[in-house]
């Protein structure tokens, strides 16, 4: 039965994941993983009403507005393809073979990605039935699913991550080698980027005090192969800090007599 302070106290994170999605939209992806801790339907009922509410009223709104802006730079906004991941593959190895699994992914990864978060969520629904998991844990895990998987991206996508993964580090050590990982490619691009030998250029807030080699080499084909080639490294990291994470929660279920134990991973 639930408690009058449990009760508060899922109506006041109700309340801040609901102005987290209000502001950005992407925290929607992990709503499912709130939810998992919220005990009885009725409580994950009012949840999810509280969580969702603003966001669809402000994007119902929207939407009877400008239905055409929503629909594209909300509803159907990936960020930048082929920076980044499964689509940055081309603008390094120039194939036809390379261009044609490039295309075919940004088409259908994002379709792909929600199949995978649905299923990490059940796979994390069916963990919080054994054995109280960390949510934290499961947020991060979710954010580097979406990295891993996403057909697009933004430089600044990776604020999303750094506060939950700064939390993480005190326990542990995959989380401190993703910090340093992110935090050194960060800076080389941030510094060099658009590699065109000035420093420091990209991130000038007025865009007149940029040279003109600044803006001959931006977003050129050397730009964007240099940088995939740079974030190869993190990209490739999230995956694996991903795996760590699921290899835990394969050795809890495990443990719990929800797999066989001989199937646990080391």
């Amino acid at each position: 039965m639930l408690t009058g302070k449990l009760l508060s106290d899922l109506f006041i994170a109700a309340i801040f994941l609901s102005l987290a999605i209000f502001a950005k939209s992407w925290p929607l992806l992990l709503l499912p993983f709130f939810v998992v801790h919220v005990p009885g339907r009725k409580a994950k009922a009012v949840f999810l009403t509280v969580s969702l509410l603003p966001f669809l009223i402000s994007v119902g709104i929207l939407v009877a507005l400008t239905p055409a802006d929503i629909y594209y730079k909300l509803i159907r906004y990936t960020g930048l393809s082929g920076w980044w991941g499964s689509t940055s593959f081309y603008s390094v190895f120039r194939y036809p073979a390379a261009k044609f699994i490039v295309d075919l992914y940004a088409s259908v990864g994002n379709y792909l990605l929600l199949l995978a978060l649905g299923s990490m969520s059940l796979y994390y629904y069916k963990l919080q039935q054994s054995r109280s998991p960390s949510l934290l844990e499961a947020l991060i895990g979710g954010i580097l699913l979406v990295y891993v998987m996403m057909t697009g991206y933004g430089t600044q996508y990776m604020s999303w991550i750094a506060p939950l993964v700064i939390i993480l580090s005190s326990t542990n050590k995959y989380a401190r080698y993703f910090l340093v990982l992110a935090s050194l490619e960060l800076i080389i691009e941030y510094a060099f980027r658009p590699y065109s030998g000035a420093l420091g250029e990209w991130v000038l807030k007025n865009p007149n005090l940029r040279s003109e080699s600044f803006y001959a080499s931006y977003a050129s084909p050397r730009d964007i192969a240099i940088t995939n080639l740079l974030r190869w490294p993190l990209w490739t990291y999230c995956g694996f800090f991903l795996l760590t994470i699921f290899r835990r929660w394969h050795g809890v279920l495990a443990e719990c007599g929800s797999l066989p134990p001989q199937k646990v991973m080391s």
